[in-house]
């Protein structure tokens, strides 16, 4: 008998985002982080660059916490942005880095691409995803 393969959930409040890992995701590791407290709008190459730096900030160091292959589950509003964007119940970073581009192409004309929660939410799983090394992530079912 096979072992379930790990699996890491990223939850993304408006206020605090959490990382959830180990065993039945027991070790809970919070980040100062949310959607509407990451920065400020995003709307400038500059707020942009601010908000990166804040989550590599918090979420490199986590980067030790997390177990070998494990699947990256995202949930929480943020993660309902996301769904919304894509349709579809998992994303990969492919898929993030094409909709992050779209983002800092817009930030450069100062013109909102994506409401704040979704800018909010693109540019954590980006960066959760380049510094912590998932290549998808799973999303919530949309019933609507």
């Amino acid at each position: 008998m096979t072992s379930p393969s790990p699996v890491t959930v990223f939850f993304m409040d408006t206020d605090q985002c959490w990382l959830l890992t180990g065993v039945d995701n027991q070790s809970r590791h919070p980040l100062s982080l949310g959607l509407d407290t990451l920065a400020p709008p995003l709307a400038t190459p500059y707020q942009l660059e601010l908000a990166i730096e804040a989550a590599e900030a918090q979420l490199m160091p986590l980067a030790a916490t997390l177990p070998a292959q494990s699947l990256l589950v995202l949930t929480g509003p943020g993660a309902e942005c996301l769904a919304a964007l894509t349709h579809s119940a998992s994303i990969n970073l492919d898929w993030v880095e094409l909709h992050f581009g779209e983002l800092a192409l817009a930030a450069e004309r100062q013109h909102p691409r994506f409401d704040g929660a979704t800018r909010a939410a693109l540019l954590l799983v980006r960066e959760l995803m380049h510094h912590l090394g998932f290549d998808s992530a799973q999303l919530p079912v949309s019933h609507g």
